[in-house]
């Protein structure tokens, strides 16, 4: 029996060598979309999937960026492929610090944290904070790949994940949100704001009757017992009044609830009458045809078809 062949250790890759010339190349191969779409998903949803595996999309691009590491030992070159992918996030869990971000529901059982500041992926603006911005310049000293693949990772949730939930403990279900998050907008259908709209318009002129009703019944009663003051003698001419009435226009009548409803209503009769049409004749027509085939059958009897 043949004794297995050991595998000689790979020697040290130089990582720092040229200006960083091999993680340069690392990087600018992981955002090809060829290969970005196999290591970290799809871009666009759109997008077709690929079916090649992640292990030979690394040793694919370690034959590309160490070629002589690929032909001492192709796949633990690979594998030190897919290990300097995740060496940014020792320096990006600095930017994950959580400070104040923490909100307890009413009942005390869960809680909420959140980073002290987000940064996008273009790096610190002009809304990043003083702290961040140091704490941003300090990482890049430290790894000038840093910004870069910060720029590639930190928007999509399959290498960043949005939120990271953590089993229920002493102190309950915590949730960690290591990206910003959006508030909701609610957007109503064009049926919807009409309704809405009707609805408003409904408890308007509801609160505009009740608010008449109430002042004609203030002024007709007189707790007091004062005598009535007959009107005071109004300033206006005839003339006024007329030109008043000339810019006067009609305003068209709101349409209600109870007309809405009252409108339904009509269009289900009026679909009920034809459904109730169309099946008269057509029973009319199927009972023409069965009187029809009847002289025809009987025709034939006669004849000694």
């Amino acid at each position: 029996m043949t004794a297995k062949k050991s595998k000689v250790p790979l020697p040290k890759i130089p990582q720092s060598k040229n200006n960083h010339a091999h993680s340069w190349s690392l990087i600018a191969e992981i955002s090809k979309p060829v290969n970005y779409k196999v290591l970290h998903g799809k871009k666009d949803k759109n997008e077709n999937t690929s079916g090649k595996l992640k292990a030979s999309v690394h040793k694919w691009i370690c034959a590309i960026v160490l070629p002589e590491f690929h032909a001492m030992d192709a796949t633990a070159t690979g594998d030190h492929i897919k290990k300097q992918q995740y060496v940014p996030t020792c320096h990006a869990l600095k930017l994950h610090t959580t400070g104040n971000g923490v909100r307890e529901d009413n009942d005390g059982s869960d809680s909420e944290e959140y980073c002290n500041f987000y940064i996008g992926a273009d790096g610190p603006n002009d809304s990043t904070s003083e702290e961040a911005k140091n704490i941003w310049d300090q990482i890049t000293r430290e790894f000038p790949l840093f910004p870069e693949l910060h720029r590639i990772f930190v928007a999509h949730s399959n290498v960043t994940p949005i939120a990271v939930t953590t089993g229920v403990g002493p102190h309950g279900k915590k949730t960690l949100h290591l990206q910003p998050v959006d508030k909701p907008q609610v957007e109503f259908t064009a049926s919807q704001s009409a309704q809405i709209q009707t609805l408003q318009d409904a408890l308007n002129h509801a609160q505009a009757q009740t608010t008449m009703e109430g002042d004609t019944l203030g002024l007709s009663q007189d707790p007091l017992g004062f005598a009535e003051k007959g009107p005071k003698p109004s300033s206006i001419t005839q003339e006024n009044l007329a030109k008043a009435k000339e810019h006067i226009q009609k305003v068209s009548k709101k349409h209600t609830i109870e007309d809405t409803l009252l409108d339904i209503q009509k269009r289900l009769l009026l679909t009920l009458l034809i459904r109730t049409n169309l099946e008269a004749v057509n029973a009319h027509a199927h009972q023409e045809m069965n009187l029809k085939t009847c002289e025809i059958l009987l025709a034939e009897f006669k004849e000694g078809i």
